[in-house]
């Protein structure tokens, strides 16, 4: 009949275990997902476990040591009635002892047990008839009341100013932590080191391996691991993934089952994640939530100084690249234009002093006007060089125009519309010409790309004159595009600016 009860017993166990497995495999995906849950599960279950048995091991430290201090008061006691000092010194010990409980022990509730406890000691041992809690004489009930409400508000204060005691010195030492991170990385000089302060300080703080992970614009992603007393230099394969996970997110980590990662954020965009071993706690985690928040905000202002410094330093070489570039292209146009001017100059003379019908006629005009087209060709790189003159816009409109005549015939119309937009000006340049070749429509813009449709078009210019005019149109904060016209043949090109 036993053996019967056991088998059943195990039959039970056994499909207890079965309906516990289906329940989990319900609310899985796949085996993965499975075998996280399970190891997330006895994680958990053993740090309860051994979280409830700290527990139970500090319970019993502090009623030992209310009970040794009760003890050696009582002791002390019985050693003054036999001095025969008074029964008010037996008191005074035994408030005593309720300090040294109250100081030496955790929370409020060891402070009042002692005080309970040291007035049924005081009962009964120091009060007669000995050794029972009863009482002959009324008067020591005023007496007990009075040691009671002494002994709770002597606990109470003490507990009090232990607690306030130890909120001083954590919030002391949340200072000097955030002191230090602050002075280190007010010297770090670039990302790395940034990120190499940031580890080392968390790790020392939770005493865990920390490890972060940079995915800021500014360079390539940097992994930095903090294992005790050493920093590793990881690679990165998965940054993407890093940025569609924490940008935007909103909780205030994430957690698998190695880690708790923190996202550290600048404004509006990723900089880095912070990722925590999963050896602390979520309480212990809990406890120095804003320590850590603060820690991050640190970190986060640390990166975005060095980012913004990464990006004046290359906006100083790019302007100064550009200011070189200015001054080359002054050079060269103005030793072009002089002898242009000479040349013009010249063929214009000679052929007022040739005859209309003599052959050299067609040459000089053809020296004139090819003059006259390099004079312009200057003209246009000299307009790279001068973005901030308010005159440009009459060269874009100018640029376009020719653009325009190049590509039309006589007998074609080209025509210039102005319109006002509620908070901007456009301004359309259309022609009745060939229109833009579909190759050409990506082009347009493009330095140096020129239509090969036209024969003349490779003659008489280099793909200058509308990427001047996207560039110039640009620099003022306008927009600038071009198209097959809608209606009729030919192309058109409008520009705006704000007003």
């Amino acid at each position: 009949m036993f053996r019967n009860a056991i088998g059943a017993a195990k039959d039970e166990f056994a499909s207890m275990c079965i309906r516990l497995l289906l329940d989990f495999s319900v609310s899985v995906q796949n085996r993965k997902d499975l075998w996280y849950t399970i190891k997330k599960f006895i994680a958990n279950e053993t740090r309860c476990f051994l979280d409830n048995h700290k527990k139970s091991v500090l319970w019993v430290i502090d009623i030992a040591k209310l009970l040794a201090v009760v003890f050696g008061a009582t002791l002390l006691g019985i050693l003054f009635v036999k001095v025969g000092f008074p029964e008010t010194n037996i008191v005074v010990i035994y408030i005593f002892a309720v300090l040294l409980v109250a100081r030496f022990t955790k929370g409020y509730f060891y402070g009042i047990l002692s005080s309970i406890v040291c007035l049924l000691c005081f009962n009964y041992f120091f009060t007669a008839p000995y050794h029972t809690l009863a009482v002959n004489d009324p008067s020591y009930m005023i007496t007990f009341c009075i040691m009671l409400i002494t002994a709770l508000i002597t606990s109470a204060l003490t507990t009090k100013e232990k607690l306030m005691t130890m909120e001083a010195t954590r919030k002391g030492m949340e200072s000097q932590t955030l002191y230090m991170l602050s002075s280190k990385l007010s010297d770090a000089a670039d990302i790395e080191a940034v990120i190499m302060i940031a580890v080392e300080s968390m790790s020392r703080l939770l005493q865990v391996n920390v490890g972060c992970i940079y995915v800021g614009e500014q360079q390539e992603p940097i992994y930095i691991q903090q294992l005790q007393k050493e920093q590793l230099h990881r690679s990165v394969t998965d940054d993407d993934e890093i940025r569609r996970k924490f940008t935007n997110l909103r909780t205030e980590y994430l957690e698998n089952e190695e880690n708790w990662t923190f996202p550290v954020n600048g404004q509006n965009r990723l900089l880095a994640v912070i990722m925590i071993d999963r050896k602390v706690s979520e309480e212990e985690l809990s406890s120095n939530k804003k320590l850590i928040h603060s820690m991050i905000e640190n970190i986060s202002l640390a990166l975005e100084r060095i980012e913004i410094t990464i990006e004046r330093v290359r906006d100083r070489q790019r302007m100064e690249r550009e200011r070189e570039r200015a001054n080359l292209l002054r050079a060269i146009s103005h030793d072009l234009r002089t002898p242009l001017s000479g040349i013009m100059g010249s063929a214009e003379m000679l052929m007022d002093m040739t005859e209309k019908d003599d052959n050299r006629q067609e040459l000089l005009k053809g020296i004139y006007q090819d003059a006259d087209w390099l004079k312009s060709l200057v003209e246009n790189i000299l307009s790279l060089t001068r973005l901030q003159d308010g005159k440009l816009i009459e060269q874009v409109i100018t640029n376009l125009l020719d653009n325009a005549v190049k590509h039309t015939t006589c007998e074609e119309t080209i025509t210039v519309c102005v319109s006002y937009l509620p908070d901007k000006a456009q301004v359309t340049v259309k022609d009745e010409g060939e229109g833009i070749a579909k190759e050409d429509e990506g082009n347009l813009f493009q330095i140096f790309y020129t239509s090969k449709t036209r024969a003349s078009d490779v003659r008489k210019g280099i793909g200058l004159g509308l990427t001047i005019c996207e560039t110039v149109v640009n620099a003022h904060g306008g927009t600038i595009t071009g198209r097959n016209r809608e209606y009729g043949k030919g192309a058109e090109f409008i520009f705006t600016l704000p007003l």
